[in-house]
């Protein structure tokens, strides 16, 4: 056997986009010659989105006034940065809100944060992204299933969602 090194590659870099196996939900941005981006862009999300099913978070929006109205939501997906829920009033981007709940470790979570986006479902529902200002830590990212007789957030008395149509 000989002790010679192999080189990796012996000709001129190509300039080729290196695609791992993985299939990652990042796309590179090609650009043309002007300077534009041509194919598709890169997504922002770092955070991996988890589905919820069964769970709810109380949801308190604030409104110009300054007042808070405590409300139970049901959660679309939870990720470190941000949550999606359902709501029954269209919400400004940019409003701040709070929102609190239980883990399935029977831990409260009290998080701040804003809405990025409100997008009309029909019905009179709406579906709500809100970027959190904290990352949730893993443990805060298990939301407790709904049961009836106990509470979704330490002391407070949230209202249900209004009925669609009324």
């Amino acid at each position: 056997m000989s002790e010679e090194t192999i080189p990796m590659y012996d000709g001129e870099p190509s300039g080729a986009v290196i695609r791992h196996e993985t299939g990652g939900l990042f796309q590179p941005v090609h650009r043309a010659s002007g300077g534009a981006a041509t194919g598709t862009a890169s997504s922002r999300r770092k955070a991996t989105r988890h589905d919820c099913e069964r769970t709810c978070v109380c949801f308190s929006p604030h409104d110009a006034q300054g007042r808070v109205e405590d409300v139970e939501c049901p959660v679309f997906d939870i990720s470190k940065s941000g949550v999606a829920l359902e709501y029954d009033r269209e919400l400004r981007t940019g409003s701040a809100c709070t929102i609190a709940y239980r883990t399935v470790s029977r831990q409260p979570v009290h998080v701040s944060g804003r809405i990025c986006n409100c997008r009309d479902l029909g019905s009179g529902r709406f579906k709500l992204g809100i970027k959190l200002n904290r990352e949730l830590r893993a443990e805060e990212m298990k939301l407790a299933k709904k049961r009836e007789g106990q509470d979704i957030a330490p002391g407070i008395r949230a209202r249900p969602l209004h009925e669609p149509g009324k």
